[in-house]
């Protein structure tokens, strides 16, 4: 899903707070039936939608190209159409992340080395 970032720098730009948000293709599919969902008749299992996302993070640059940050964002996937038994039904399969990592950037970054 591509995401547009609105970065603001501070400390010189070693710590960058940023805003996310996002548009693009959501695929639902079913592929992991339990032992109770087996004698249940599934069809129409794979589907796309329109799909977003929301967020907030940081980062923090412990090198001019190295960053450490957290990131929770809000995956708003709705209106995947399923048939179980026959009967069609709407899902929405909205996820909530919370993302803990390290960058390594290739050419400029945000902190200059002030």
């Amino acid at each position: 899903m591509p995401q547009v970032r609105l970065r603001y720098p501070l400390l010189n730009g070693r710590l960058v707070p940023y805003a996310l948000a996002g548009l693009g293709l959501s695929y639902g599919e079913l592929n992991d039936i339990k032992q109770r969902g087996l004698a249940l008749t599934f069809s129409h299992l794979k589907n796309y939608t329109v799909g977003g996302a929301l967020g907030l993070g940081i980062e923090y640059f412990v090198a001019r190209n190295i960053a450490v940050g957290m990131e929770a964002k809000y995956e708003i996937l709705r209106d995947h159409v399923f048939e179980i038994q026959g009967q069609r039904t709407r899902a929405n399969l909205d996820t909530v992340m919370t993302t803990l990592g390290f960058r390594v950037y290739f050419g400029e970054s945000w902190f200059r080395g002030h």
